[in-house]
């Protein structure tokens, strides 16, 4: 099943100590920055990717929808957050999507939907190459093998496995 990563723009920006000082001296410069990290992420991990900004404060009645090296950006309506597209768009990919915010809210309404969400923080390692978190284990040297219990007792919940695998795609 592929992928599909849809990101919140600003939020990953100001997540990013690199782009928020770049988005201090001039906003479009970041929004560029980052979608040229974005295709180069993109040229690595073939999913598709669409990056959703804040467009309603002084933007058109409609999403503006363009595209940069295959990756589809869009601008929320004006009178409508971000937030609430990147809603729509999980609504739409249930499973397959995976949201990249270290807004609380969107990553929680994103997983009531069924799709899989990583913060900013820890996505923006991954965009810049760096070495991946490992999530199968979140603190390696406090964990030691118990040889008491064997089987299915020692298996995490369905649910964390398969958002353990789809992380491990990215």
């Amino acid at each position: 099943m592929p992928l599909h990563l849809i990101v919140d723009g600003y939020n990953l920006i100001h997540a990013s100590l690199s782009l928020h000082q770049l988005a201090t001296e001039d906003l479009e410069q970041s929004r560029e920055a980052l979608l040229r990290l974005l295709s180069e992420y993109r040229r690595q991990k073939p999913h598709r990717i669409t990056v959703v900004f804040d467009g309603w404060i002084n933007g058109s009645t409609s999403t503006d929808t363009s595209y940069f090296s295959g990756i589809r950006v869009l601008f929320s309506p004006k009178d409508e957050p971000a937030d609430d597209v990147i809603l729509r768009l999980v609504r739409n990919e249930k499973q397959r999507a995976v949201v990249v915010s270290s807004d609380r809210e969107v990553a929680s309404n994103a997983r009531r939907h069924g799709a899989t969400s990583i913060s900013s923080q820890d996505f923006e390692p991954m965009l810049f190459g760096a070495q991946e978190p490992d999530y199968a284990s979140p603190h390696p040297s406090t964990h030691s093998p118990s040889t008491t219990k064997k089987g299915p007792a020692k298996r995490l919940p369905r649910t964390k496995r398969k958002t353990m695998a789809r992380l491990k795609k990215l």
